[in-house]
């Protein structure tokens, strides 16, 4: 994976240490403003959305009347988010997870890669707003062709809708981790047209995250689709 972790089960345990720490200077306290100025107009459908935490953008989506379904590691992510919202939930162990259920809201707490396709038979959209760049480059390939698998076969008449950073990488190691244009047509090009909708430069980042104050850091937004 990286220099740092040698398997899955240390980058779980990497991730439930920043929550347990509350170092989470990835979450943003409001909604993306990249979603809420390109994400096309849809019916209501189910959004799948990878690596979850505590996300305000899972109200955006219930507040336009799509039901949402999380994937989160942190039982503490999963037990803030409806908390801090004041949303009633029920939980029960399912297989290897923990699910947290509302009225339109359901969250897996467990290993992403432990998620089976039949879960995911509803979702049509997958919104990726800090999964795919918190992971080392070895596993983005990995969380992929999963990610692929629980869309199902021929992933026909499902969006995708992706924020990534890109930086250079030589002067930073992530998380979060720069994934550039290349990288992101060879991870999903053979499955889905890939069109980039806008590039920013993120300053914000460097007052945030250590390590960033020396370069450039760019947010790209992408929608992938295939009809």
């Amino acid at each position: 994976m990286s220099n740092k972790f040698e398997n899955q089960a240390q980058w779980n345990e990497y991730w439930l240490q920043q929550w347990s720490m509350k170092n989470i200077n990835f979450h943003q306290d409001q909604i993306e403003p990249f979603l809420q100025r390109y994400l096309p107009e849809i019916e209501k459908t189910t959004v799948l959305m990878p690596l979850c935490g505590k996300s305000k953008d899972i109200l955006f989506f219930t507040q336009k009347g799509h039901s949402v379904i999380g994937i989160e590691i942190s039982e503490a992510a999963c037990d803030t988010f409806f908390l801090e919202n004041g949303i009633k939930f029920s939980r029960e162990n399912i297989e290897n997870f923990i699910v947290y259920r509302s009225d339109s809201i359901t969250i897996y707490c467990g290993d992403f890669f432990n998620v089976k396709p039949e879960f995911m038979s509803s979702v049509s959209i997958v919104y990726d707003r800090a999964a795919l760049i918190a992971l080392p480059k070895e596993t983005r390939k990995i969380y992929v062709q999963h990610l692929l698998k629980l869309l199902g076969h021929g992933t026909k008449n499902k969006m995708i809708f992706l924020i990534s950073l890109e930086y250079v990488s030589e002067q930073r190691r992530g998380p979060p981790f720069s994934v550039d244009r290349d990288e992101v047509q060879s991870l999903y090009g053979a499955s889905f047209d890939v069109q980039e909708l806008d590039t920013e430069e993120d300053v914000g980042i460097t007052k945030t995250h250590e390590g960033f104050q020396s370069s450039a850091v760019f947010e790209r937004v992408y929608l992938l689709k295939r009809e």
